[in-house]
C-alpha cells in the first residue's frame, strides 16, 4: 500500500474512532425512548417493512404506500431489525453503520481532493474530515438518508471530473461508472438534478459536444436504473410519481415561510393531526399533488416575497441563522459552547468557496470549478423548501476540499516566507 493509502486509512480509522466516541458519549447507542426520534420517516417506513405492511406509513400513522424517502436506507434498517431481532437490539448496529459511512465518507472526500489538486490537499482534507465536529457529532445524532447521500456526492462529482478528463480509450468506462453513480443517488435521494443539470449545461455553453452526449446518455442510462422504482411508486401510489413524491409539501412549507422566517414545520403532516388526516383522506400522491397547486398560488399571490424567502434561505445554507449563533440548548452544541456552531457551519463555507473560487480562476485545480458549480447549484434545493444543518452534511467534503486547498496554500506562503529570510 502506498503512503497516500496508507494515511488515508488511517484518517478514515481516526475518524470512526471520533465518531464513536461521540456516540458513546451520548448515549447515541441506546434507542431512545419517542418513536418518532428513531430515525423519523426512514425509521417508520422500516418499521412498517418490518410489521408487514410494506414500503409505506412515514409519519407513524397507516397513511399507505409511500414515496417520501428513497427505498435503500429504510430497507437497511428493516434488514438489521430482522436480524437482531427488535428494534432495541438493532439501534446500536443501525448507529454503527451509520458511523462506517461516514468514516467513508472521509476516503471518497480525500480521493475527489486527489483529483481536483494533488495529494497534499487530499491528506489535510482527510484529516480535516476525520475531526470535523459537526460531521462528528451528526453521525451519531438525526440517523436519515444524509450520511449515504453525503458518501455519494463526492464520488459522483469525481466521476463527473474523470469524464471531463478522460481520453478515448477510457471514455465508455467513465460513462458506465457515473451512470452507476447516477442511478444509485436516485435510489437513496434524487436531489442531485440540479447539480447534473447545471453540470451539463456548461457543457452546452462551452460547446463540449462530444461531453454533451456522453453526459446525456450517462444521465439517461442513470434514470433507466432508477426506473424500477419509479415504476413501483407509480403502481403503488395509483399515479406517476418518479422518484419521490414529496416535493410539493417541502415545497409548499418554504412557500409558507417569509424571509427569516422559520420553516412552518407545525404545517407538516408529522406534526400536524389535520394535515395527517387529510393525507390519509386523500393519500399520498392526491395529497402532494395538492400541495403542489398550493404552492403554485402561493407564489402567483406574492413572487417578490418567495424570491426573498428562497434568497435568504439560500445564504443561511452557508452563513447558518442568527439563531445558530447564540447560547442555547441544541441537539448538536448546547449550553455555553452553541455559539461555536455558527461558526462551525459557516466558516467552513466562507473558506471553502473563497478557496474554490480562487483556484478556479487561477486554474491551480482542474476541477475546482466544478466543485463550485455543484456546491452553488446543489444549494438551490434547501433554499426553496426549508433549511437544516443537516441538509449541508453531504455538501461538506466539497466545502472542506476548497479549506485544505487554503490551508495547503498557507503553508507555501509561510514556507517561502521562512527560507527568504534565511
Amino acid at each position: 500500500m502506498s503512503r497516500f493509502g496508507r494515511w488515508l486509512l488511517l484518517m478514515m480509522v481516526v475518524a470512526f474512532g471520533c465518531r464513536l466516541g461521540a456516540a458513546v458519549a451520548r448515549d447515541a447507542l441506546v434507542a431512545p425512548e419517542g418513536r418518532w426520534e428513531r430515525a423519523y420517516e426512514i425509521g417508520s417506513v422500516a418499521r412498517a417493512l418490518v410489521d408487514g405492511r410494506g414500503f409505506s406509513d412515514p409519519f407513524l400513522a397507516e397513511t399507505g404506500p409511500t414515496a417520501v424517502v428513497g427505498p435503500v436506507q429504510p430497507w437497511v434498517r428493516a434488514t438489521l431489525h430482522r436480524l437482531a431481532g427488535s428494534e432495541e437490539k438493532a439501534w446500536p448496529w443501525t448507529i454503527v453503520f451509520e458511523l462506517i459511512v461516514s468514516s467513508l465518507v472521509v476516503g471518497a472526500t480525500a480521493l475527489l481532493a486527489r483529483e481536483v489538486f494533488d495529494e497534499r490537499v487530499a491528506l489535510v482534507a482527510a484529516a480535516a474530515m476525520a475531526v470535523h465536529p459537526v460531521l462528528v457529532l451528526a453521525a451519531s445524532g438525526y440517523q436519515g438518508a444524509s450520511g449515504l447521500f453525503a458518501l455519494v456526492v463526492p464520488l459522483v462529482v469525481l466521476a463527473l471530473l474523470r469524464l471531463e478528463t478522460a481520453d478515448e480509450s477510457v471514455r465508455p468506462r467513465a460513462v458506465a461508472t457515473l451512470a452507476l453513480l447516477i442511478g444509485l443517488s436516485f435510489w437513496i435521494e434524487p436531489l442531485l438534478v440540479p447539480a447534473l443539470g447545471c453540470w451539463w449545461l456548461t457543457l452546452v455553453v462551452r460547446r463540449r459536444w462530444d461531453l454533451v452526449k456522453t453526459g446525456a446518455l450517462a444521465g439517461m442510462a442513470g434514470v433507466l436504473l432508477a426506473s424500477p422504482w419509479a415504476v413501483r411508486n407509480t403502481v403503488a401510489l395509483g399515479e406517476p410519481t418518479y422518484l419521490r413524491s414529496w416535493g410539493g409539501p417541502e415545497l409548499w412549507l418554504g412557500a409558507l415561510a417569509g424571509p427569516g422566517e422559520p420553516t412552518p414545520i407545525a404545517h407538516h403532516p408529522s406534526r400536524n393531526p389535520g394535515e395527517l388526516r387529510r393525507m390519509q383522506e386523500i393519500g399520498e400522491a392526491a395529497y402532494a399533488r395538492e400541495k403542489t397547486a398550493a404552492t403554485g398560488r402561493l407564489i402567483a399571490d406574492d413572487p417578490g416575497r418567495w424570491m426573498a424567502s428562497c434568497t435568504w434561505r439560500y445564504g443561511v445554507v452557508w452563513l447558518g441563522r442568527a439563531s445558530w449563533w447564540s447560547s442555547v440548548d441544541h441537539p448538536l452544541w448546547s449550553g455555553p459552547a452553541s455559539a461555536l456552531r455558527g461558526l462551525a457551519h459557516a466558516l467552513p463555507a466562507v473558506v471553502g468557496l473563497s478557496g474554490l473560487a480562487l483556484a478556479w480562476r487561477r486554474r491551480t485545480g482542474r476541477g475546482a470549478g466544478l466543485l463550485l458549480l455543484v456546491l452553488l447549484a446543489q444549494a438551490i434545493v434547501p433554499a426553496m423548501t426549508h433549511v437544516e444543518a443537516r441538509y449541508r452534511q453531504p455538501l461538506e467534503s466539497l466545502l472542506v476540499i476548497g479549506v485544505a486547498a487554503v490551508l495547503v496554500w498557507l503553508g507555501d506562503m509561510i514556507a517561502a516566507g521562512r527560507r527568504r529570510q534565511q
